[in-house]
């Protein structure tokens, strides 16, 4: 009994980094009020909840608007590439949907789930590059290069994480009376979740890295 109330337990240490997310999830809603600066918030976010888990680093707060500060003339450009992709996804499914409605056409109603799940596949790619962003210095280009190789990759764990951000809105948009759930953590806790599983997925690259960076250093000095 004593293990469970210690703050170290894994229950309280999770609802710890859970409440760091619901604050978190306030200032990236905030740093997103003009839109276009979705990538930059957003690569914030992901810096410090995937610091957060590996319990490095204080201040996330702190952190947060430091990281928004150093990512966003990349993250902007990268937020800019999302927004028009995702934006003529959305006009795309909406125009699906409506031509349903009117003509009662199964390849409409079909056009209408596709777009949607490409809207989906889509958002988890952002994911990936503001995670990466986040992560590791490089170029756009190569980011998102890697963005998609790591996504595909890693299949398994990206359609987890679709599949998990889908049952969060589904309880939302089909139990209202949990409409607390999304003011409250909101994306925050999709991004928690998602940490956990990028930083699994990062792990073998930022070991090679370290590796290397300690290898470079030895042959400096000698």
């Amino acid at each position: 009994m004593n293990k469970f109330f210690n703050i170290e337990n894994p229950f309280f240490a999770f609802f710890g980094k859970f409440a760091d997310a619901v604050v978190l999830h306030i200032l990236w809603l905030v740093c997103c009020l003009p839109v276009v600066t979705i990538g930059p918030a957003t690569t914030a976010l992901y810096y410090v909840l995937m610091k957060d888990i590996r319990n490095e680093g204080k201040h996330y707060y702190r952190m947060f608007f430091r990281s928004f500060k150093e990512n966003f003339r990349k993250g902007f450009l990268l937020g800019i590439i999302f927004l028009l992709v995702a934006g003529v996804l959305v006009y795309a499914a909406f125009m699906y949907k409506n031509l349903y409605d009117e003509v009662q056409d199964g390849f409409m109603d079909g056009m209408t789930y596709v777009t949607a799940g490409l809207l989906a596949v889509w958002i988890m790619f952002f994911t990936y590059v503001a995670a990466l962003t986040a992560r590791f210095e490089n170029t756009i280009p190569k980011t998102l290069v890697n963005a998609l190789l790591l996504m595909v990759k890693n299949i398994g764990w990206t359609f987890l994480m679709i599949l998990l951000a889908a049952a969060f809105y589904f309880v939302i948009i089909y139990f209202s009376q949990y409409l607390f759930i999304l003011i409250i953590p909101g994306y925050g806790f999709i991004a928690l979740v998602n940490s956990y599983i990028l930083n699994r997925i990062f792990k073998p690259f930022v070991e090679n890295t370290e590796a290397e960076e300690a290898e470079n250093e030895t042959e400096a000095e000698g």
